[in-house]
C-alpha cells in the first residue's frame, strides 16, 4: 500500500490533493503544513509519494528538498506551486542535482489529468530511487583512515553503453564502503569527510589502484572495456600525480586508452592553469581525460579550448525528462553542440527511461550512463550482468 505526504500551508489544497490521490488508488495519505513538520513526521510515515508545495511559511519546499537529499527512505516527490512553470523547473532541476528522485511538477491547483501519469510512474522509479548505503550516519575521520588501512574502500562499476551500436563502451568506478555492521556505503558518508579532512588523496589512489588492476584483469581476460575513475582537483594539483598514474598502469600492464580520469567541472574551472600541466603530460600518455558533472559549473568555451579533454560528460540535470521539457532539452542540445565544437566525445549521465536515451541519441550524443542500464555493480554482479546486456532493441551486445 502506497503512503503520501503532502506538504502544503493551505489546508485546501492539501484536501484536494488528497482527494484526487484518493481517485487513484491511494488512500492513505498525511498531510502536514511545513518542511520542518514533514522532517518531523518523515520516520513514522515512512511515505513512497511526497508531494512539496515550493512556497510555504517556515521551512519552504527547497529547503526542505536539501533535507530529504539525506533522509532514509525509499520514496519519490512531485512538486506543485503556484509561482510560474520557470520556477518549478528550477526547484525539479535542484532535486535532480540534490538527488532526490522527482516525478514531476504540477502548477495549482493540481488535476486529476496531470496528476494520473506522474503517480503512474511511481513504482518504476522506487526501485531504484534510492542507492545502497543511504546515508544514516556519516564516517568519522578516524574510521575512513582505518578503514583505508584495512581495505574496506572497494568499487562499483556503471556500465557506459554506446546509443548507435549499443554496446558496452566501458564503466565507471564508484567508491563505496564495505562497512563491517553496515554493509555497502555509497560515498556521501564518507567522501566530504575525507575531503574536509585531507585523507581524499589516499581514497583516490586506492580507487585507481583498484579500479586499473579491475581494468587489467578484465583485459587479460578479453573483456575491452575503458575503466573511468574520478580524480580531484587536489590530485591535480599534485605534481607526482602523473608518475603515480603511469607507474599503476605500468606495474598491472594496462594500456593507457583503456582508462579514463574524470574530474568535476565546477571544481577545475575555478583555477584551469594549475592543473594544466598534469593534465597535458597525462594526456601525451595516451589516458583519455572527462569532465564531469558539465552544466554545473561557469565554463567557457575558452577555458574549456585551453585543456585537454577528451569527452565531456553532460549532467543528467539537463537529461532527466528532456523529453518532455523544452527547456531542459534547449540546455542539453547546448551541451552537446559544445561538445561537438570541441572535439569531445558526449557522454549522457543520469539515463533512467528510454525516452531520455532516445532524445540524448536523436541530438547525438554517443554514450550514455544510467539506471535505465544498470545501476553500479560490484565486479562479480557486473560480469554476470554483461553477457546478459540485450540493448533496447532486445538483441544481445556485447563489450568491444
Amino acid at each position: 500500500m502506497t503512503t503520501a505526504l503532502i506538504v502544503d500551508d493551505d489546508a485546501f489544497m492539501r484536501s484536494l490533493t488528497v482527494q484526487l490521490l484518493r481517485r487513484l488508488d491511494i488512500h492513505d495519505c498525511v498531510e502536514v503544513e511545513d518542511g520542518q513538520a514533514a522532517l518531523d513526521t518523515l520516520v513514522e510515515t515512512n511515505p513512497q509519494l511526497v508531494m512539496i508545495d515550493l512556497n510555504m511559511p517556515g521551512m519552504d519546499g527547497l529547503a526542505l528538498l536539501r533535507h530529504l537529499s539525506a533522509a532514509l527512505g525509499e520514496f519519490a516527490v512531485i512538486l506543485f506551486s503556484g509561482e510560474d512553470r520557470r520556477v518549478l523547473r528550477t526547484a525539479e532541476q535542484l532535486a535532480v542535482a540534490l538527488r532526490v528522485p522527482v516525478l514531476g511538477t504540477l502548477s495549482k491547483p493540481p488535476s486529476l489529468d496531470q496528476l494520473e501519469p506522474l503517480v503512474a510512474k511511481l513504482a518504476g522509479v522506487l526501485g531504484r530511487a534510492k542507492p545502497q548505503g543511504a546515508p544514516g550516519k556519516t564516517l568519522t575521520a578516524d574510521e575512513i583512515a582505518e578503514g583505508l588501512d584495512a581495505g574496506h574502500l572497494t568499487l562499483a562499476y556503471q556500465p557506459q553503453v554506446e546509443t548507435v551500436a549499443g554496446r558496452v563502451r566501458g564503466v565507471e568506478a564508484l567508491a563505496r564502503w564495505d562497512h563491517p555492521t553496515r554493509g555497502l556505503i555509497g560515498p556521501w558518508a564518507f567522501i566530504p569527510v575525507a575531503e574536509r579532512e585531507g585523507l581524499i588523496n589516499k581514497l583516490t589512489r586506492q580507487v585507481l589502484r583498484q579500479a586499473i588492476a579491475q581494468a587489467a584483469d578484465w583485459q587479460r581476460r578479453g573483456l575491452d572495456l575503458v575503466m573511468a575513475a574520478n580524480v580531484t582537483i587536489e590530485d591535480l594539483s599534485d605534481l607526482a600525480f602523473g608518475d603515480l598514474v603511469v607507474d599503476l598502469l605500468d606495474e598491472f600492464h594496462l594500456e593507457p586508452s583503456r582508462l579514463m580520469l574524470e574530474v568535476t567541472e565546477s571544481r577545475i574551472m575555478a583555477d584551469v592553469t594549475g592543473p594544466m600541466e598534469i593534465l597535458s603530460r597525462l594526456r601525451m600518455r595516451g589516458i583519455g581525460l572527462a569532465i564531469d558533472d558539465f552544466g554545473t559549473g561557469a565554463s567557457s568555451m575558452e577555458q574549456l579550448g585551453r585543456l585537454p579533454f577528451t569527452e565531456l560528460k553532460v549532467d543528467r540535470q539537463f537529461v532527466t525528462r528532456s523529453h518532455e521539457d523544452s527547456e531542459t532539452r534547449a540546455l542539453l542540445r547546448a551541451s552537446l553542440a559544445i561538445a561537438r565544437d570541441l572535439g569531445l566525445i558526449p557522454l549522457a549521465e543520469g539515463v533512467e527511461t528510454e525516452q531520455e536515451w532516445m532524445m540524448v541519441a536523436s541530438l547525438g550524443c554517443e554514450l550514455v550512463q544510467g539506471y535505465l542500464i544498470s545501476p553500479p555493480l560490484l565486479a562479480p554482479r557486473f560480469e554476470a550482468w554483461l553477457p546478459t546486456w540485450k540493448g533496447l532493441s532486445g538483441d544481445t551486445v556485447s563489450a568491444h
